[in-house]
């Protein structure tokens, strides 16, 4: 079994490109179903026999109409009667609608953004910084939430203090010393080990 998803497939007889390596297009989105209680499933999954990854995956939906939308992907096993001659993942967001995954729109795999820098020593406000040129359609509270993915454990003070700093587009708030030594102390209270900068 391959691990990441095939270059080709066919779904209704045509051929469908998946991709092997993060930050590409896994699919595009040829048609959607929302299931009360389950979220919104989109087609055409590939082959159960061609993916053996994770369950769960961060994507970048790509809208046809050129906006984007972060979500994780959820590969869960369909158990459909009568059986389909070849079975495939059924591909679920939770909690979106097919207002939020138009037909059309490109699912792309991404690599979550290096947080952990800071524990090699890179200052929390420089970081966060870096993530704003990298993902300029974001806000703070995006980037809030992936920096409380990157560390588990840490306290939701640490998603507040980021809210509240004063960094890019934003006049007033926590400067980036106060931020830097906030999020450091919060890190640190929650059992990570962070190497000083020289």
């Amino acid at each position: 079994m391959a691990r990441g998803w095939p270059i080709g497939d066919v779904w209704n007889g045509e051929p469908v490109r998946y991709c092997r390596f993060m930050t590409q297009c896994i699919l595009t989105v040829e048609d959607t179903f929302e299931i009360g209680g389950r979220g919104l499933i989109v087609v055409p999954g590939p082959t159960l026999d061609a993916y053996d990854g994770p369950v769960e995956v961060p994507v970048k939906v790509k809208r046809p109409d050129g906006s984007t939308l972060r979500a994780t992907l959820n590969f869960t096993r369909a158990f459909l009667t009568p059986a389909p001659k070849v079975p495939r993942w059924e591909l679920l967001f939770r909690g979106l609608s097919q207002r939020d995954v138009p037909i059309g729109s490109e699912i792309w795999t991404y690599e979550p953004f290096p947080f952990s820098d800071i524990l090699s020593g890179a200052r929390p406000s420089a970081v966060l910084r870096r993530y704003f040129v990298h993902h300029p359609e974001d806000d703070r509270r995006q980037a809030s939430f992936g920096f409380a993915d990157a560390f588990p454990g840490v306290s939701g003070e640490a998603v507040q203090m980021i809210w509240k700093w004063q960094g890019p587009s934003q006049l007033s708030g926590l400067s980036d010393e106060e931020l830097d030594i906030g999020l450091k102390r919060l890190l640190r209270d929650a059992g990570f080990e962070i190497l000083e900068s020289e």
